[in-house]
């Protein structure tokens, strides 16, 4: 995948335990020590607002700029597995700090084991005020500002989910045989309108839509790519190198002008780090040069992440080169046990004198042939 765009780290700025959300004026916000606090885009402290119970919780904006806060408790009741999961729901109006409405509190008591699983990872606000849950089981669950249950997305284990245009959601999940894919849902019919299922190279850790632009993004194992509307991928705008020190990424953004801010850890504290575009981008992808590298092995997904390592160290030492490598998965021949549609794409490349400027036959990962 050739890169469209270049841009370079431009500030790297520390917070400490920083999950964030963004209203249109990119506002973040967090829960810390029982209460709401607000930062604004330099990391300066905005506001804070007491929450008043030992809480913590997820965040989400409406479209309307309206702050959905989804409290949770979850605490162990007596010496057996009992435990008691409390929520709550508390909206409001950022710009006057009024609580504008809260749920009753919400108390389940059960097994630790079934109702860690119920926690809510993340939430998304849609037009009509309903609540989309995804819960640490992988489940998603439509909730009203009441907390009572509206649907369930049966058949699904997502890891990431968005609210997308139209009151419609993206959710990215994983299938039986391990593939990732990105399906958009029907808000009014919790139907599928589509799903891209995505190769092992390509496979997306978590998404992001930017209602403002209306592009969706994907950070992958490689980069953060741009897709279209069917979930393809169109091109990426940073390489995973350019995250610099950040050792696991929690999430991310970009604005209008594809500055792109990424929250992550490193050394056992919390990052967000700020990239932007140059100003001559134009030239820096015009003097990039590309290497692509065809492979095979179609039973180990494993070499596959191994090779797409070795990349990622020879990109950030290399930062003039980019490598494009291309897994050809779908070339084996399972009925006869074969690769040879695979051997005859790379004799038919060579021969018309295009193709790859590398290919490789993978034994236990230690072989490269030019």
């Amino acid at each position: 995948m050739k890169s469209t765009k270049y841009i370079r780290p431009l500030e790297a700025k520390e917070y400490s335990q920083l999950p964030w959300e963004t209203t249109e004026n990119w506002l973040y916000t967090t829960i810390m020590k029982r209460r709401y606090t607000y930062f604004d885009i330099a990391g300066t402290k905005i506001r804070e607002i007491e929450v008043g119970e030992n809480w913590d919780g997820v965040l989400t904006f409406d479209k309307y700029n309206k702050l959905y806060v989804l409290l949770q408790s979850l605490e162990k009741k007596d010496s057996q597995e009992n435990v008691l999961l409390t929520r709550q729901l508390r909206i409001y109006d950022i710009q006057s700090n009024t609580l504008l409405e809260q749920s009753s509190v919400v108390e389940t008591k059960g097994n630790s084991k079934e109702l860690i699983g119920e926690v809510m990872d993340k939430i998304e606000a849609d037009g009509q005020e309903n609540i989309y849950c995804l819960k640490a089981s992988g489940e998603i669950e439509i909730l009203d500002k009441k907390l009572k249950n509206i649907d369930m997305l049966q058949g699904r284990q997502c890891f990431d989910i968005e609210l997308y245009e139209e009151d419609n959601i993206l959710i990215l999940g994983y299938g039986s045989n391990s593939e990732a894919y990105i399906e958009k849902i029907s808000g009014k019919t919790q139907k599928s309108i589509w799903k891209k299922i995505y190769k092992q190279t390509d496979m997306p850790e978590s998404i992001y839509y930017n209602p403002k632009s209306k592009a969706l993004y994907c950070l992958t194992s490689q980069d953060i790519a741009c897709l279209n509307d069917g979930g393809s991928i169109k091109g990426n705008i940073a390489g995973r190198e350019q995250l610099g020190y950040l050792d696991n990424i929690f999430l991310f953004i970009v604005d209008e002008e594809e500055n792109i801010y990424v929250q992550g850890r490193s050394n056992n504290t919390q990052k967000i780090l700020k990239l932007t575009r140059t100003k001559n981008n134009e030239e820096d992808i015009n003097n990039k040069k590309e290497i692509v590298v065809y492979s095979y092995y179609p039973f180990d997904s494993h070499a596959s992440k191994n090779i797409s390592n070795i990349i990622k160290k020879f990109e950030k030492r290399c930062p003039n080169i980019s490598v494009r490598f291309i897994v050809h998965e779908e070339l084996y021949d399972a009925e006869n046990l074969s690769n040879l549609p695979y051997i005859q794409l790379l004799n038919t490349e060579l021969l018309a004198g295009k193709g790859t400027g590398y290919y490789m036959w993978l034994l236990s990962c230690q072989r490269i042939y030019r």
